[in-house]
């Protein structure tokens, strides 16, 4: 929990997985929305959050997760760049928040919200 003192918003990345705490996750990172995000965090603690959505809600207009929805945050670890301007990352899972609210105000391609850590 020391590792996210302070923090209460955090960029929301919706797969259609569950990350836990402590678990590796690697990801292809290929969309310029999270590229954005990526590009973003870096240089901060590399920390982003990733809820739970069904797949077949990923390709509509709004896929986010809703608000009270629990997920869990995830520090980037390793970075390694890949074909046509992707990148490969690997991720382990911190401690899990519930989604409070959306910041719609903050003007990025991708969702980002109000957490609570528990």
């Amino acid at each position: 929990m020391n590792l996210v003192t302070g923090i209460t918003h955090i960029p929301i990345f919706p797969l259609p997985v569950v990350l836990m705490p402590f678990e590796l996750l690697p990801l292809h990172i290929f969309e310029p929305r999270y590229l954005k995000m990526l590009d973003d965090i870096s240089g901060q603690k590399n920390f982003f959050g990733i809820n739970f959505i069904e797949e077949e809600k990923l390709s509509l207009p709004t896929n986010r997760p809703e608000p009270g929805s629990i997920g869990c945050v995830a520090q980037i670890r390793q970075v390694m760049p890949a074909a046509n301007n992707t990148v490969n990352i690997m991720t382990v899972g911190i401690v899990r928040y519930m989604i409070t609210e959306y910041e719609d105000s903050a003007n990025k391609p991708y969702h980002y919200a109000r957490i609570e850590f528990f």
